[in-house]
């Protein structure tokens, strides 16, 4: 399977963040308590994670097949 791998920009965060989300939700919040839901809700909001890739706090890379497939943060 091939597909490509880029730091993504400020137009990829929004369906990065929703990606992260879904994966999130299925996956790993039922073993969370509801303020940690909150807490990792509130981390991945989109104007925020903007505003910290802006300010170089946090690097983004995406894997892309013809949409976003993959996300991790550095």
């Amino acid at each position: 399977m091939k597909y490509l791998t880029r730091q993504l920009n400020e137009n990829d965060i929004k369906p990065a963040m929703d990606l992260v989300w879904r994966v999130f939700s299925e996956f790993e919040a039922p073993e969370y308590l509801k303020e940690g839901v909150l807490g990792i809700e509130k981390f991945i909001d989109v104007d925020s994670m903007k505003e910290r890739v802006r300010n170089n706090e946090l690097i983004l890379f995406g894997a892309f097949k013809t949409k976003i497939i993959g996300v991790i943060l550095i």
